[in-house]
């Protein structure tokens, strides 16, 4: 006889999220990995690079708001575009949650600068971060 699943509030052991990487149908995960990153080749010319930039700002808070929600944290959308803007809550936890959601923006941003495959769409950023070529975007 199985046991029914439990579901878990919070995961804080290692083994929770196992297994981190596949280990099987290697090959089959390979192929299919292929066709994405081939269609995301195939649209990097597709965009102006001014666009493109702003498509990865947009996906950069959007992660930042999944991030935020996975880790129990409710910023709403608009709250993260105000904190990008300098525009901070004056109540303390919303703050705090405004602040989280521009840790991660900037932690993304700055993994896309050590990223293989860096270009600088004429001249980077806002910030003149550098810019990787994330899902067929640079």
């Amino acid at each position: 006889m199985s046991e029914k699943p439990v579901r878990l509030k919070v995961y804080d052991q290692p083994h929770q999220f196992e297994p981190l990487l596949p280990q099987r149908a290697l090959d089959e995960l390979a192929l299919q990995t292929r066709g994405v990153v081939e269609k995301a080749h195939q649209l990097q010319g597709a965009a102006h690079p001014a666009t493109r930039e702003r498509v990865r700002a947009l996906v950069r808070s959007m992660n930042s708001y999944y991030s935020n929600l996975i880790e129990g944290q409710s910023t709403h959308p608009v709250n993260i575009e105000r904190a990008q803007r300098g525009e901070f809550s004056a109540k303390p936890d919303l703050a705090q949650s405004q602040r989280m959601a521009m840790r991660h923006t900037d932690a993304e941003k700055e993994r896309e600068g050590r990223a293989p495959g860096v270009v600088r769409a004429r001249g980077g950023d806002e910030e003149g971060v550098p810019v990787a070529r994330l899902g067929g975007l640079a």
